[in-house]
């Protein structure tokens, strides 16, 4: 069976702050398609999370979407992320973009119940389990055998986004959850692959380029394509403009960019930078037993600053 993995799409109308381009939302959709192109020779597709840029992206986002998955004729396996959400609150979902898309048959958003499918061809013999841990929930426990799949949104990544980040690196996640041959995840923007002992853990990574930080500069979409019987994977790029036809390289930020570079410095001239606000804040957040859903929200802002500072 061949499975098609897509990164965080990010979709919306509205295009970040050194876009270029005229029309986003088109920008988008062709991104989309151009994605969903490259796995027309897929059996199943699974998507990371962060599906949509903003819980309230409007709704010619979200029937682009539709139409477009649906035309494709395949479902898309995925999880929700924080961006997915209002307040990036789990218990908003019922009233997000994405759960629209599941009601449309679009998508099928996982959980810790595992979901089994198999191809015509194989008449049962050949098939997988999926299980998803959305953002800010636990891994599920595994039950059952064959082939089994976590797809997940949560900061797995092989190197720091910023000094003091805690990140957890691939190959340690796989060895904290050794019942699974694949793991899907999200979140994290730079595209990864690895592996142990014939299990695989990937991270196709973000689809749109929003901003100029150094994750991005470089980046080329991709998908990545998985063959369950032979375990082995390749990467199929999404045609990608170069930087400066997309990104205004020259533009100054905005006064809202300009304010947070402010308050930047201003933490910078405390007595607290001697050993760094960043380091301040993750060792409060560990004292204090900070849940994971809000420890995520705090990282996020704070990497949003250094973008900020870029």
């Amino acid at each position: 069976m061949k499975l098609g993995i897509l990164g965080d799409l990010h979709l919306h109308s509205k295009a970040p702050e050194r876009r270029l381009d005229v029309d986003y939302l088109r920008t988008c959709e062709i991104k989309l398609y151009e994605a969903l192109k490259l796995l027309d020779d897929c059996d199943v597709l699974i998507q990371v999370g962060d599906f949509f840029d903003s819980y309230n992206v409007s709704n010619k986002v979200k029937t682009m979407a539709i139409e477009m998955i649906l035309r494709h004729r395949k479902m898309i396996y995925c999880v929700y992320g924080q961006h997915d959400l209002s307040g990036h609150s789990a218990s908003t979902f019922h009233n997000s973009p994405l759960r629209v898309l599941q009601a449309a048959g679009a998508v099928h958003v996982l959980g810790n119940c595992p979901v089994s499918t198999a191809t015509n061809e194989s008449k049962g013999k050949d098939f997988i389990t999926m299980y998803g841990a959305s953002f800010g929930e636990e891994v599920p426990e595994v039950n059952t055998e064959g082939f089994t799949i976590l797809v997940t949104h949560r900061m797995i990544g092989d190197r720091p986004l910023y000094p003091g980040h805690e990140l957890v690196g691939p190959r340690a996640f796989l060895r904290d959850y050794p019942d699974f041959d694949l793991v899907c995840c999200g979140d994290y923007h730079y595209r990864f692959d690895d592996g142990i002992q014939g299990r695989t853990i990937l991270n196709p990574g973000v689809m749109m380029r929003k901003s100029l930080k150094e994750s991005q500069m470089g980046h080329e979409p991709a998908v990545y394509v998985v063959d369950t019987q032979t375990r082995r994977f390749e990467i199929r790029s999404i045609p990608c403009e170069p930087i400066e036809d997309v990104m205004d390289l020259e533009k100054k930020e905005t006064r809202k960019s300009l304010d947070l570079e402010g308050f930047i410095r201003k933490l910078n001239l405390s007595e607290a930078s001697q050993i760094g606000w960043k380091n301040i804040l993750l060792r409060v957040m560990k004292k204090r037993a900070t849940t994971t859903s809000v420890r995520d929200v705090i990282t996020e802002s704070m990497i949003k600053l250094e973008e900020c500072n870029d």
